[in-house]
């Protein structure tokens, strides 16, 4: 028995999934947990935590699509997104908490890319427009 019965159920059960890490971060972590952590440490840790279970989410789902550019394209943006993530956290816990005002405006952007939906959702755009496109042809 599937799961899924095409590649449409399989996209949006990995949008909704993402949508529901995404708000549950919002509201457990940003809006109350985050207010009371003190060690930097712990809050980079469930940040990069966050960040992999989206990778994860997505992954799982986007690996079951017939369209396998999409995973790799998943793979390029969030590994090399997290792996700067991580450099400009350790940078930040080893200056003493305090990151120049643009180094800490990228910090935030590319964390609200890993871990919005958005990303997924314009994966999911791209590759409706490149289908409608190609059928055209």
């Amino acid at each position: 028995m599937q799961l899924y019965k095409n590649d449409t159920q399989k996209y949006f059960a990995g949008l909704v999934y993402i949508f529901i890490i995404y708000t549950g971060y919002y509201f457990y972590f940003v809006d109350g947990l985050f207010t009371t952590i003190k060690p930097l440490v712990l809050k980079h840790i469930i940040l990069v935590g966050i960040a992999c279970l989206v990778y994860f989410t997505g992954t799982m789902h986007l690996g079951k699509l017939q369209q396998s550019w999409m995973l790799f394209l998943w793979h390029i943006v969030h590994i090399s997104l997290l792996s700067t993530l991580i450099i400009i956290g350790l940078f930040k816990m080893k200056s003493g908490n305090q990151l120049p005002y643009a180094l800490q405006h990228l910090f935030d952007n590319i964390k609200e890319i890993l871990i919005s939906p958005m990303l997924y959702f314009l994966m999911g755009l791209l590759n409706r427009l490149l289908v409608l496109e190609q059928n055209k042809i």
